[in-house]
């Protein structure tokens, strides 16, 4: 399932009380970088994080697309590489992308992304991270979460090591509620 959702200003920003006061979490670095972030605990929590990143941050004219990559491979690659389709997309007029070529990508359970698609995930988010003085023809925030840590996968061999440190430039732990 793909949703598309655009952010409407300050009514759509969580407050402090939307996020269960047991998480620790410093969402300040999140909201003021452009790096990817991965999420580690309960999905649904991270998506709602995810959206208060999203709705804070320089990334809000852009739309929030949640995916969630549990959904058959042949729907989530023709969906997710949509997304991310740098070939297509027409050059950049200015250096201020339109909220066409901007946003916030959201990975929902990145771990159930076939193994296939995570190598093909990861040479188009490198793409996407060139040089800051480089023109870019779409400009995406990726976020994703897990439930569990991805690097015992990475261990067994089902998850690509290189799309995990691209995704973990900033890491946060969901810690269980009590």
């Amino acid at each position: 399932m793909v949703t598309t959702e655009s952010y409407n200003g300050p009514e759509d920003a969580m407050t402090a009380q939307d996020v269960p006061t047991a998480l620790d979490l410093d969402l300040s670095q999140a909201v003021r970088s452009d790096a990817c972030v991965l999420f580690t605990g309960d999905v649904e929590t991270a998506e709602m994080l995810a959206r208060r990143v999203h709705g804070l941050s320089g990334w809000r004219q852009g739309p929030f697309v949640a995916v969630d990559c549990s959904q058959p491979e042949d729907l989530l690659e023709s969906h997710l590489f949509k997304l991310l389709d740098v070939e297509s997309a027409k050059p950049l007029e200015s250096p201020s992308p339109t909220p066409s070529q901007s946003g916030t990508i959201f990975l929902r359970d990145i771990g159930r992304l076939p193994r296939p698609l995570q190598a093909r995930l990861s040479e188009r988010l490198a793409v996407l991270r060139t040089s800051p003085g480089e023109p870019r023809r779409i400009r995406r925030r990726v976020i994703s979460s897990s439930p569990r840590p991805l690097i015992g996968r990475i261990e067994e061999g089902t998850f690509d090591d290189s799309l995990y440190y691209r995704l973990n430039v900033i890491h946060m732990v969901i810690s269980p509620a009590d």
